[in-house]
């Protein structure tokens, strides 16, 4: 058995249904390659090899004909024994196209009339192309307004990967049919008219190039995008399940209809039964299928075994806070990730996965005095995770974020919200538990606080707004020349701000440098203290201007007690970076051996300055935070 038969290949069809002028170009080009053409498909067109010669070609168009024929109507017939007498032997037919060959030079057109070429097109493309292309439109909208429909918030939309991909294959395949009418439409319009007033017949034109785009991008969504989503470990595994069911459903139904037809016309059903029998098995599967993946996504969604889950109770929590509504929630009683050995050392190991699935060995001395418990009660809760996690509470903590952010001029956001906007060298790990942002919220409501009134709103003017986004990780690569994890870090969306703080100790001072990156813009643009900036650098020295690089920088010349120059050697990456280390320091209390040198001093004083000159502060009788380790404090006195 032959695994590759030279003798045939076969090929994409890149040329429109109408563009006969293209395709006979094509095809007459291939013959003087030694490929003839031996049938045209709606995607693969098929060729035999031959010896190369020079061929014609003509592409005509039969509207009488139809898919759903048993077999050719006779005057289509009448009309190839026509052609063959003159020469033009049928090589293939695709519904209406009508594809001819003749080994003749001179051969005599089939056709010579323009006006009537025109016609004998429209009515194809009418009957065919033109209607397929209006109902995948038609089909396009209504799905993708299925899927806005079935996401309460624009947050769901886009948190839905399921959704979004189905919104781009829509949304692509609408396209595409789009602009085959578009191009059909203008082509035609042009063409009647050449044909009418000139007597020639206009060529139509295929964009290859966006055929091939549209290829590819189809082949990515199901070669890669639809494989990735699947996979997913952020994917349930009835959601999975349900994904699943409905391709494989969907590819049953296309069977189907196309079986359906193919009997018929085995069976000599007329095109008219045939195509109004396809049809309503076209509608009534669809509206089957749609209901069973409705009702499967329901139940799942009600039934908590089909997702996994063991045992689950449902309960009631009291109104919170005091005057809101009672809140239902669901509590699985699911095995738990956890085993526990006793070594003969006396140690306790602890087995746990994080939310990544990945394993953390913890050891407990149970010898240990310090962790004696006299307690002997058994304490339960709800257990809450990232897909369950305590909707009230989040409710309740986004309340409170938007107090903050309405008194600071800000946007606090918590939870998917946070994640929403990433940068390209940085992913971020979503925080869900609502202790978590409860005191992040109270600090971050103290340091705000720590602000003149009208600061923030200043600096954040430059910008359309400043969100603050709290996370529980930000995770960087090396490829993209970014630290593997940050504290926090500040960067632009369109005219947007965003500063990301991951949640911990390490957010005050986080929260602070990033908020200098947000400031610097208002202070370079209305001070000139920073602008000799270099010059109190040591003699000789140069910034990394990279943010790896200084992971490997040695520094301690600069870093000196009585001589230091800068906080660490990541202030030696960037001048910006320089500055917003001092601001966060200078913030944070515990630091006066910091800035007891004289170099760090001046840099301090300078960076103090900039920021009473660019705010209006210069008048100020108030020591600010970012001032409390000045020597000689700045505070106005009236002299």
């Amino acid at each position: 058995m032959k695994l590759f038969d030279r003798q045939k290949k076969r090929e994409i069809n890149l040329y429109s249904y109408y563009d006969h002028a293209g395709i006979v170009r094509h095809l007459e080009d291939m013959a003087r390659q030694g490929w003839q053409l031996e049938k045209a498909g709606s995607v693969f067109w098929t060729y035999r090899r031959c010896k190369p010669a020079e061929l014609r070609y003509a592409v005509v168009y039969f509207s009488k004909a139809s898919q759903f024929d048993p077999e050719p109507p006779a005057e289509q017939r009448e009309f190839w024994e026509l052609c063959k007498a003159t020469g033009w032997e049928l090589v293939t037919n695709r519904y209406q196209m009508q594809i001819f060959r003749n080994p003749a030079p001179d051969a005599i057109p089939i056709e010579t009339d323009p006006v009537v070429q025109v016609e004998n097109v429209r009515a194809a493309m009418k009957k065919g192309a033109v209607r397929g292309n209006w109902c995948m439109v038609f089909c396009a909208l209504l799905q993708i307004w299925l899927q806005f429909r079935s996401a309460y918030t624009i947050r769901d939309l886009l948190l839905s990967t399921f959704t979004l991909l189905a919104i781009l294959i829509w949304l692509m395949l609408g396209i595409k049919a789009v602009v085959e009418l578009i191009g059909y439409y203008r082509w035609y319009r042009k063409a009647r008219t050449a044909a009418e007033e000139e007597g020639v017949l206009l060529s139509p034109r295929t964009r290859k190039w966006w055929q091939i785009l549209q290829i590819l991008g189809l082949l990515v969504i199901f070669t890669v995008d639809l494989p990735l989503l699947l996979l997913s470990p952020s994917l349930s595994p009835s959601t999975r399940m349900v994904i699943l069911v409905s391709f494989f459903c969907y590819a049953v139904l296309l069977l189907i209809i196309y079986g359906s037809r193919q009997l018929m016309k085995k069976k000599g059903f007329s095109a008219e039964a045939n195509m109004g029998l396809n049809i309503l098995i076209a509608i009534v599967g669809t509206f089957v299928l749609m209901g069973g993946l409705i009702w499967m996504s329901f139940r799942v969604a009600d039934d908590p075994g089909l997702r996994g889950h063991v045992n689950a109770e449902t309960r009631t929590s009291p109104a919170y806070p005091a005057g809101d509504t009672e809140h239902t929630y669901t509590v699985y009683h699911d095995p738990l990730p956890l085993t526990v050995e006793e070594s003969a050392d006396g140690w306790v190991y602890f087995l746990l996965y994080n939310n990544d699935g990945r394993p953390v060995i913890y050891r407990w001395d149970t010898a240990a005095l310090e962790f004696a418990v006299s307690d002997t009660e058994v304490y339960t809760g709800p257990y809450y995770s990232n897909q369950e996690p305590d909707y009230h509470g989040l409710v309740w903590c986004e309340y409170y974020a938007r107090t903050i952010g309405d008194t600071y001029g800000v946007e606090v956001l918590l939870w998917e919200d946070a994640n929403l906007v990433q940068p390209w060298d940085y992913n971020f790990e979503t925080e869900y538990l609502v202790p978590v942002f409860k005191r992040e919220l109270d600090w971050l409501n103290e340091r705000l606080a720590n602000f003149p009134e009208g600061m923030l709103e200043a600096a954040v003017s430059h910008f359309s707004s400043l969100k603050i986004c709290l996370v529980r990780e930000i995770i960087g690569s090396a490829e993209s020349g970014s630290v593997s994890r940050a504290n926090g870090i500040q960067f632009m969306n369109g005219t947007d701000a965003y500063i990301v703080l991951a949640a911990g100790d390490t957010s005050e001072k986080a929260l602070y440098h990033e908020l200098y990156h947000v400031m610097e813009t208002h202070i370079l643009g209305n001070s000139i203290a920073l602008d000799q900036w270099a010059k109190l650098n040591p003699v000789g020295f140069e910034y990394d201007y990279d943010y790896l690089a200084n992971a490997q920088r040695d520094g301690s010349e600069f870093l000196q007690p009585d001589t230091r120059s800068f906080v660490d050697t990541y202030s030696m990456s960037y001048p910006k970076e320089d500055r917003a280390r001092i601001f966060e320091y200078a913030m944070t209390a515990g630091n006066e051996p910091l800035f007891a040198a004289s170099p760090l001093q001046y840099k301090l004083k300078m960076l103090c300055q900039g920021i009473r000159e660019a705010f209006g502060l210069k008048k100020s009788t108030e020591n600010f935070p970012w001032e409390q380790y000045l020597n000689q404090p700045m505070a106005y006195t009236g002299k």
